[in-house]
């Protein structure tokens, strides 16, 4: 950004905005699972596993996941705005590796097959859309192949 002139600045004034909401939410990872409802409340939801994988993360993963999903939950972009795809059909024909991308959606274990890699350290979100809401089923390191 170029900030030579009074008016760059107050033209990228929203940008600004946005940042210092971001920063004074203090997501962070050790609270993150009672923060979940209140920081993501209308798009972004999160299956049961992912309290577990969010302790496990490494601290930049997290905190570029969470960026990610902010940028969905407050309509910036859309999680299909980021580099991800469909698993191969390896995967969805492999009984084993398909059951590792089942995740627990309204108490029924679904296969979540779209996945973001715009992680490090090729790390994942795999997700699933429905009903106007993205639902997060796995945060984490590559799943098997």
């Amino acid at each position: 950004m170029h900030s030579s002139k009074t008016e760059h600045l107050i033209s990228h004034n929203n940008y600004f905005h946005c940042l210092e909401n971001e920063i004074s939410l203090n997501i962070v990872q050790e609270r993150f699972w009672e923060q979940k409802d209140t920081v993501f409340p209308s798009i972004i939801a999160f299956c049961p596993e992912v309290e577990s994988q969010v302790t496990k993360l490494d601290k930049l993963v997290f905190q570029q996941a969470i960026s990610i999903l902010r940028d969905v939950e407050t309509q910036r972009k859309l999680i299909t705005d980021f580099r991800y795809s469909r698993e191969s059909q390896t995967v969805r024909n492999t009984p084993k590796l398909k059951n590792m991308r089942m995740f627990t959606l309204n108490g029924q274990k679904h296969f979540f097959e779209n996945h973001v890699k715009s992680l490090p350290n090729a790390c994942r979100i795999h997700f699933i859309e429905f009903n106007n809401r993205v639902y997060i089923g796995y945060i984490g390191k590559h799943l098997e192949t």
